[in-house]
């Protein structure tokens, strides 16, 4: 099947593997204390993001663990989850990379030009999985309120006064800095998702994200991509509620 990049991770390692359905599941450690619980992350987020968003396209999906830079790193049909982290922080960095093989693998975009269209959307989508399953024990409101608590705590901060600049339409570039570019994308893309959720209910939100995965399908989406999808769930227009976060 068609992917849009190409990765490969080189090295001695153990492996475990499951099935979801018609993909094979596998995880690859050297370093993991707990591998049967990061297999089943993966294995459960891929359940849950089959059953909302729409089926994986591929035959398999590998999880690696890596001493990557950061916390972790997409690539279709591939997973980066760093060995710097651990426990709590491992778990759900396999599930965000997962979410990821949706929003960035099979429906692309331009990821430096709008961020926030595939980081803010993988975001929101892990703390749906954990809504989803309770099981993990991470409380959904918590991690959003949280998030706005964070986001809140950052631009007091950071950013006082009232020439804060708390866009997410910026390319990367325009970011002051990787602190910035996190809270803009990541943390408070999510509290849009989650605010647009409570106004237009389950029902129409999830709906609208079927229909954008299968409309820009190994396709490179654009944020009106987005929005037309969810004003047509919502029978609604919903493009100046967008422009005003």
């Amino acid at each position: 099947s068609a992917v849009r990049d190409f990765a490969a991770v080189l090295g001695e390692c153990e492996t475990k593997e499951t099935k979801v359905g018609d993909t094979s599941v596998m995880y690859f450690y050297y370093a993991d204390t707990a591998p049967d619980a990061s297999l089943k992350a993966a294995a459960d987020a891929l359940t849950t993001f089959n059953d909302k968003f729409g089926k994986y396209p591929y035959p398999t999906y590998s999880v690696v663990q890596t001493s990557f830079l950061q916390g972790g790193m997409e690539y279709p049909n591939l997973s980066l989850i760093s060995d710097a982290m651990n426990n709590s922080t491992y778990i759900d960095a396999v599930i965000h990379e997962t979410a990821h093989q949706w929003w960035y693998g099979v429906v692309g975009n331009d990821e430096t030009a709008n961020s926030w269209l595939d980081e803010g959307l993988t975001e929101y989508s892990a703390s749906l999985f954990y809504a989803l399953n309770p099981d993990y024990g991470v409380e959904f409101e918590k991690r959003i309120s949280d998030a706005l608590s964070s986001l809140m705590l950052y631009i007091e901060l950071y950013k006082p006064g009232f020439d804060a600049d708390t866009s997410m339409d910026r390319s990367l570039a325009e970011y002051a800095d990787n602190m910035e570019y996190t809270y803009m994308t990541y943390v408070k893309g999510q509290l849009m998702f989650d605010n647009l959720r409570r106004i237009i209910g389950d029902d129409a939100f999830y709906a609208a994200l079927k229909d954008y995965y299968t409309a820009n399908y190994l396709k490179i989406a654009l944020p009106d991509s987005l929005i037309a999808c969810f004003e047509k769930a919502a029978k609604r227009e919903l493009k100046a509620y967008f422009d005003s976060w």
